[in-house]
């Protein structure tokens, strides 16, 4: 009898990827990116940490897709309103939804992380450059696009806060 060697059967499997997200978001929005561990994103989706390497090569990496998911997710939000180009208004009405919350919370953990992580802020780099165009697509013909990718951007890291600024009705 042989022993199958690597990945295991369904390792590829997008519901157990999708979980691994999920859960690495949640936890990462709850205990913040220096304490969260695959251990504990693990315990959520009952894998243990070194399962999550059949997915993922690493908790950064897998952060790094948990925050790619987030911004798939509100793209996807916005592209199904069939309302042509998107206003800013709508980007950040779609993004402050209950159901971004912890995408939320996990951004602001990956870009205050990505100052002091130099692997995970060339992910973020690359990442900018890849949602630059995508949201480019999406708001509006301006006279110079790229500055209003780059306060769109802005924009939607400072409502990452929005839940701390409980005062302000929204």
């Amino acid at each position: 009898m042989s022993t199958r060697r690597g990945r295991p059967p369904k390792s590829d499997d997008p519901p157990s990827s999708e979980r691994l997200l999920v859960a690495a978001a949640e936890a990462c929005a709850e205990l913040g990116f220096e304490r969260v561990t695959l251990e504990a994103i693990g315990r959520r989706v009952g894998v243990t940490p070194a399962a999550i390497y059949n997915h993922f090569g690493s908790k950064d990496e897998l952060l790094y897709a948990a925050g790619e998911h987030g911004l798939a997710q509100l793209t996807s939000v916005l592209t199904v309103t069939e309302l042509g180009n998107q206003t800013v208004h709508e980007i950040a009405a779609a993004f402050v939804g209950p159901e971004m919350l912890t995408t939320r919370r996990l951004f602001l953990e990956l870009h205050l992380a990505g100052s002091r992580h130099p692997s995970l802020a060339a992910h973020l780099d690359r990442w900018h450059a890849e949602w630059a165009k995508v949201f480019a697509d999406l708001v509006p013909a301006s006279d110079d696009p790229d500055a209003t990718v780059k306060a769109l951007f802005l924009l939607l890291l400072g409502l990452c806060h929005i839940e701390e600024l409980s005062g302000l009705p929204a």
